[in-house]
């Protein structure tokens, strides 16, 4: 089967708590095909051997192929094999046949492997889903081709993965949009927004991370699995990438993609309090400011908005307000706040009527934030100031 994201959008959500890949009936990667067809009767179908082939799993092929270059197994599958006939396979089944070699020892298979095998070799544009809204620009869209009119009616189930074991209860509202990264899926599941790790070949679960905050989480103004998390990679060799996600809390958290455990040099043991610095804010576990979106990273800046209760009859006018901070993604620091209710020096404090930006709050950004990263801008959505029914104040 292919990766689900080597087709526009194929990933979706169809009812509470389930996420389903599907897959067509067209030429795709498949473990039965071109390794059993071809190299099967060497190396026995299950990869241990055979009479004239050495074993393509254990430590001894593990130990010889994972110090080379990752093109080195594919180039040397295609140049000398079968040994009978070099080169005699097609790009789809020679491509095929190393995908299940390197899936056979838990190897990560790249994209362009599951791309080639399942579209003859020919190259297709990249398959990551690396953002919220797939780009900076949050267009939500896919050149892939491989679902078009005359063949999704042959799609069928590959895989099913449910979110309805993550929090104390099923959440029925599921609206998380996963990342798709080198063959794994990144989202989050349940209440407390647990943040998960997915084959996106297979549907096994790779790893999930899970932040208990007692009576900050649950009286938090989104209390759900949000709409997913944030995915940097570094540029650094051997650096290891991290995800992000932003917690009912409000609380950024930055996690080794590999093993998603907390990064300990990122704020203070891979935590960074959102409430912390905001006016206002005295009594940061029940100060009402929270977030459902990911943050978005443009660079090496996490960049985070607020969302607040979704009410229009607030307590009171004098209100937290959501100001766009902007966070180094390595250390955690913050590198800048932007005023989204402007203070004391900032332009436009005139036009707040009676004073009322010393006391205004809300402000805030809580759908998912776009970015140019040409011109360094940040397109924020803004919600309304404070405000209520009776407009007394």
């Amino acid at each position: 089967m292919v990766s689900p994201f080597t087709r526009r959008r194929a990933l979706a959500s169809l009812g509470p708590s389930l996420l389903l890949a599907l897959a067509a009936q067209v030429p795709a990667y498949a473990a039965d095909n071109a390794y059993l067809r071809s190299c099967g009767a060497c190396h026995g179908p299950e990869f241990r051997g055979g009479e004239t082939g050495p074993a393509l799993i254990g430590g001894a092929f593990q130990q010889r192929w994972s110090a080379l270059p990752s093109t080195a197994l594919d180039d040397f599958v295609r140049q000398r094999m079968p040994p009978t006939n070099p080169g005699s396979l097609s790009n789809a089944d020679y491509a095929a046949a190393v995908a299940d070699i390197r899936r056979a020892n838990g190897w990560i298979v790249p994209a362009s492997e599951l791309l080639a095998a399942g579209r003859g070799g020919r190259p297709l544009p990249p398959t990551e889903w690396l953002s919220n809204r797939g780009d900076f620009a949050s267009t939500s869209y896919s050149s892939l081709d491989q679902i078009n009119r005359d063949n999704v009616k042959k799609l069928r189930i590959a895989w099913r993965w449910k979110s309805d074991n993550f929090g104390p209860t099923p959440e029925y509202y599921y609206r998380a949009t996963p990342l798709m990264v080198d063959s794994t899926l990144y989202v989050t599941a349940g209440i407390r927004r647990d943040v998960v790790a997915i084959d996106a070949t297979t549907g096994e679960t790779l790893w999930m991370y899970r932040l208990d905050e007692g009576e900050r989480g649950a009286i938090a103004p989104r209390r759900n699995s949000g709409r997913g998390v944030a995915y940097w990679r570094s540029k650094r060799r051997g650096e290891p990438s991290r995800v992000f996600v932003i917690t009912p809390g409000f609380q950024l958290v930055a996690l080794d993609a590999r093993t998603g455990r907390p990064v300990r040099s990122f704020g203070k043991a891979g935590i960074v309090d959102l409430k912390v610095g905001l006016p206002r804010a005295g009594d940061l576990p029940k100060t009402p400011p929270g977030s459902s979106s990911p943050p978005i990273i443009v660079g090496d800046v996490v960049v985070v908005g607020a969302s607040f209760a979704a009410s229009g009859a607030p307590r009171s006018k004098v209100a937290v307000p959501g100001w766009i901070r902007g966070y180094d993604v390595r250390s955690g620091a913050e590198r800048w706040a932007f005023h989204t209710v402007p203070q004391a020096g900032d332009f436009g404090t005139s036009t707040w009527g009676d004073g009322s930006w010393k006391y205004t709050g809300n402000t805030g950004a809580w759908a998912p934030l776009s970015a140019d990263v040409a011109r360094g801008y940040v397109y924020i959505p803004m919600e309304p100031p404070t405000a209520d029914f009776y407009g007394g104040h």
